[in-house]
């Protein structure tokens, strides 16, 4: 049986931009930065996949991130930055994995198909920046 996440963590970025909110203009420009291939799954992953009962390879990933939905881009006090991406693996479930734009795959976990997100902070979400901005560090 598949555990969800019940419990949020303490966020260790500076803010994090939805997709969705990605302006028009800067789609292309965000595409080129998304990584092409899942190349690593990091000990901490690897971890989490023992907790959740959900066992994955890399060769796995890469197929699920061919038809998963990029959620948000995740930008560190360093400049650094990471894509949250989330794929059906089940009539119920969800995988939420977050990856480096080289690839490294640094966390995942499971979500309830069900949850409504009611504990999002949206406060942490920028509309107001560039993608330029962002990614001038990577």
């Amino acid at each position: 049986m598949l555990k969800t996440s019940g419990t949020m963590h303490k966020a260790k970025y500076a803010y994090k931009i939805h997709a969705w909110d990605v302006r028009p203009e800067e789609q292309a420009l965000l595409l080129s930065h998304l990584p092409k291939r899942v190349r690593k799954i990091s000990k901490h992953a690897k971890k989490r996949q023992r907790e959740k009962g959900f066992r994955t390879s890399v060769k796995e990933l890469q197929s699920l991130m061919t038809f998963a939905n990029l959620l948000d881009i995740q930008v560190e006090e360093s400049g650094a930055y990471n894509f949250v991406f989330r794929a059906s693996v089940n009539p119920l479930h969800d995988l939420t994995f977050v990856i480096k734009p080289d690839g490294h795959v640094v966390t995942f976990w499971v979500n309830d198909k069900r949850d409504q997100h009611s504990t999002l902070d949206e406060s942490i979400y920028r509309k107001d920046i560039s993608l330029k901005e962002v990614f001038k560090h990577g």
